[in-house]
């Protein structure tokens, strides 16, 4: 996989995003028991659409997979699993 690919892939998981924030807020039109479990899915909704905004963005700029605690690029294994990493495969051995 290269950066054009997850690059397509997260275009393809903010849509599923969006899509799954405008479901919350459909159903945060009735006020119900369930209101506790709709703002933690919208927390966490938020969350991975503003990763996926930054990688996007990255992406676009050519800053994509670029360490920020070395400046060398993330193994292309490491942003197959973790499109979000930050840190290289050393950087995350020297933070554990």
């Amino acid at each position: 996989m290269n950066h054009q690919e997850i690059y397509q892939l997260l275009k393809y998981r903010r849509q599923e995003l969006t899509s799954r924030m405008q479901s919350i807020k459909n159903d945060f039109t009735t006020s119900t028991e369930l209101d506790d479990v709709l703002y933690t899915l919208a927390h966490e909704t938020k969350l991975e659409l503003s990763h996926v905004k930054t990688a996007l963005d990255e992406i676009e700029a050519g800053e994509y997979g670029i360490c920020s605690n070395c400046g060398k690029q993330i193994e292309i294994s490491i942003l197959t699993t973790n499109p979000y990493a930050k840190l290289c495969e050393d950087c995350c051995k020297t933070n554990v």
